[in-house]
């Protein structure tokens, strides 16, 4: 089979024949439904309210190209008008391709330039329609638009009401979703293994009465606060986030009282800013377990936040031993589920609202994220 040429495929690609295609495949079931219910329905109603039984040639020519017609227009509406103009809230277009689409096709049967016309040449049928197509032109129209009028609405009302289910599902299988998201975020909020060494190192700071104690106290008492308190809230102030992470930071650091290579670069964002909460820090936390810090030598990470006023950028790089080695079991969901939460707090639909890219290189371990905060 030839491929068809450049210029035809391009046109084929701007009216989006491509992806009817592809729709055709998709909703065949639900369109062949349509064509069976509309079209036997209208089968029954000119064999009924017509003179067709005891004409059937004329019943034919008249009957069969109204019935083609609205079984095109409406494979057209569910496959094509709906799903890429109407449920796309693009609703001034579908109304006006629709109108154009009704027009089109009734001064094709009103003109007889169907291939039925040809066909029925041979038997004298459009010298016996001339005459009365000349006299009642406007009944003609009417007659056509009628039938396809009450087709295309009682097909976009079924897929109205389809679509209004399919999305009722959606959203209860989203909130379940979200549900056991927030369940699983809540089991990892608190690591133990950093909260216990936390508490050893600030028993330590006390036994030897460092004046350095008490502030590290204050400090796992707000980090706690906000995890148990604040967090519960939807959008917190970007400011809390912050002081949650500086927090975190300076106590993961009170493992080494040489001084870890650690580079923190969190003031260059706008105040007023909000957030989802506790978005950060999971990238945080694995940069503490897998870098190894404790290697002065060749140890480090490198956290940075910068926001404008419409998007927020945050990145973490940290370094990754040659051998690889795992310091606890806890927080093993903690990325997973932070990209689950991104994907709920902040979908991907008609725009981008956020982008996560994480990659290892060279040793060092890269998260860059970045969020649309409108």
């Amino acid at each position: 089979m030839k491929k068809p040429a450049g210029w035809l495929r391009k046109i084929g690609e701007v009216i989006g024949f491509k992806h009817f295609c592809t729709m055709a495949k998709i909703e065949k079931n639900r369109v062949l439904k349509h064509i069976l219910i509309w079209g036997a329905a209208w089968v029954l109603l000119i064999l009924f309210f017509t003179e067709g039984w005891e004409d059937p040639l004329r019943l034919l020519y008249r009957g069969l190209p109204v019935i083609v017609s609205i079984l095109a227009l409406i494979a057209i509406n569910v496959l094509y008008l709906l799903p890429e103009l109407y449920f796309k809230r693009k609703i001034g277009l579908y109304f006006l391709i629709s109108s154009f689409l009704f027009i089109g096709i009734i001064w094709l049967l009103n003109n007889d330039l169907l291939i039925f016309s040809e066909w029925a040449e041979k038997y004298d049928i459009p010298e016996r329609l001339s005459q009365r197509r000349k006299n009642e032109q406007a009944v003609t129209w009417l007659r056509y638009f009628i039938p396809l009028l009450i087709s295309f609405v009682g097909s976009t009302l079924i897929e109205l009401t389809h679509f209004a289910n399919k999305k009722e599902k959606a959203a209860i299988s989203i909130e379940k979703e979200k549900l056991d998201t927030e369940m699983k975020f809540l089991k990892s909020q608190i690591n133990p293994h950093f909260l216990f060494n936390v508490l050893n190192n600030i028993y330590t700071l006390t036994i030897i009465k460092s004046d350095k104690a008490p502030d590290n106290i204050m400090r796992l008492s707000k980090m706690l606060r906000y995890m148990l308190y604040d967090s519960n809230d939807g959008k917190v102030p970007l400011q809390k986030e912050i002081d949650y992470l500086e927090n975190y930071i300076s106590l993961a650091s009170l493992k080494d009282s040489r001084g870890l290579n650690i580079k923190v670069d969190l003031n260059n964002y706008q105040t007023g800013l909000k957030i989802a909460p506790l978005l950060f820090i999971p990238f945080v936390e694995n940069a503490f377990k897998h870098s190894k810090i404790e290697d002065l030598k060749n140890g480090f990470i490198h956290i940075e936040l910068n926001t404008s006023k419409q998007h927020l950028e945050f990145s973490v790089k940290n370094s990754t031993p040659n051998v690889v080695f795992k310091k606890d079991k806890v927080g093993g969901i903690g990325l997973a589920n932070t990209k689950q939460r991104l994907e709920l707090l902040y979908p991907n639909k008609h725009e981008l609202r956020h982008e996560l890219k994480i990659s290892e290189k060279r040793n060092v371990y890269s998260v860059y994220l970045k969020l649309d905060l409108e």
